[in-house]
């Protein structure tokens, strides 16, 4: 077999491992704990499958690295999901305190007046919100 040959297999390999992850897995925490766990059990499980269905056999190596830069992948994805959420809550926060920079002093207070029950300060926080917005 060619040079060019044994590149096109490997690219057809990387294909259906890819194809098959993308199916299976999806960006989120329990698919990415899953995947870590059961990350020999799907090298061994695509492996297989590649070889039942084509009579080629595929390096282990091939498959488990490409499942752990899945695992890495997924991992950015929800760090960065992360990020983006913490940066759109401190842009609000920095929004509302901007409108009224006492905003979170009267917030204290009212949690303060209710022995900090959430609960009970959830009305009267909502009247705070709504002076500000109105």
């Amino acid at each position: 077999m060619s040079e060019i040959d044994k590149d096109y297999e490997l690219e057809m390999f990387k294909i259906m491992i890819n194809k098959y992850l993308d199916e299976s897995t999806s960006c989120t925490e329990k698919s990415l704990n899953e995947l870590e766990i059961k990350r020999d059990q799907i090298t061994w499980d695509l492996a297989s499958k590649i070889y039942k269905q084509s009579g080629h056999k595929v390096e282990f190596s091939l498959v488990r690295d490409i499942v752990n830069s899945r695992i890495r992948s997924i991992k950015y994805q929800l760090t960065e999901e992360d990020r983006r959420i913490a940066e759109q809550k401190a842009e609000e926060d920095r929004r509302i305190a901007e409108s009224d920079p006492q905003f979170f002093s009267k917030v204290a207070d009212v949690l303060g007046k209710f022995g900090g029950d959430e609960r009970k300060a959830k009305g009267e926080h909502v009247i705070l919100l709504g002076r500000i917005i109105h």
